[in-house]
């Protein structure tokens, strides 16, 4: 039985049972690549897609269990094989998360929550260059957006460009001499001596507005090491 479970759980095992780690190694290494490239082509923005994925996943784990049973004579089940059973369920467990959060790290979303990247000072004190952000894109008609919400919008003028900002002013609110509509909002940088903001650009229109931050999913000194104290705090 314990033999069936690790066959389904782990895509290699069929190999390891094998003796012929190489090939369980290889087989890894693929799927690491298949995870990563489904996060670079945004594969994981919408629930229907993570299903679709999830089930491709399922059913390689499936195809391994069809060839533990179509095999199983050949297979050696002892110590040995399920000591590096255990050793390779680990490795798999983290190469494929860690795989997973690189992907959605610098290249997609899932499930309407995009990540960010803090490439400036334009947000001192609250956030820090290299600081990385869950954005909440699922936003309806925007109308939830309120006055101090840190937001990520596309740039009014510069194509392309998404900006993260703080809501100052909203609706009925008086910017740069103007009273602003109901679809208006004029947004400042938490640093205002070093952010390029509404002050420059004007009040922005609602619908470019991305998603809303709601907190710090990575954070890492210039020098590249883990800054711990910062992931996970909420933004506000």
């Amino acid at each position: 039985m314990t033999s069936h479970l690790l066959a389904f759980l782990l895509p290699a095992y069929c190999f390891i049972a094998k003796k012929s780690y190489l090939k369980a190694l290889s087989l890894y290494v693929c799927l690491c690549l298949i995870i990563y490239s489904f996060g670079w082509i945004r594969l994981y923005d919408t629930p229907i897609n993570v299903i679709l994925v999830l089930a491709l996943i399922m059913s390689i784990h499936l195809l391994n269990l069809r060839l533990f049973y179509s095999s199983k004579k050949e297979f050696r089940f002892d110590g040995v094989t399920f000591f590096y059973a255990v050793i390779s369920s680990v490795a798999y467990i983290a190469l494929t998360s860690g795989v997973l959060l690189i992907s959605l790290l610098y290249s997609s979303q899932l499930m309407g929550y995009k990540i960010y990247h803090i490439p400036s000072k334009s947000m001192l004190p609250v956030l820090l260059p290299n600081d990385f952000i869950v954005v909440d894109t699922w936003l309806g008609d925007r109308s939830e957006i309120g006055k101090h919400d840190i937001i990520v919008f596309h740039h009014p003028y510069k194509k392309g460009m998404d900006y993260i900002k703080r809501v100052n002013y909203v609706n009925g609110d008086i910017f740069l001499g103007k009273v602003l509509t109901p679809n208006q909002i004029a947004v400042i940088g938490d640093n205002e001596d070093n952010s390029e903001d509404s002050r420059h650009f004007g009040a922005i229109d609602k619908s470019n507005i991305v998603g809303k931050a709601q907190w710090i999913i990575f954070s890492s000194f210039t020098n590249g090491s883990v800054n711990w104290e910062r992931i996970g705090i909420t933004l506000k």
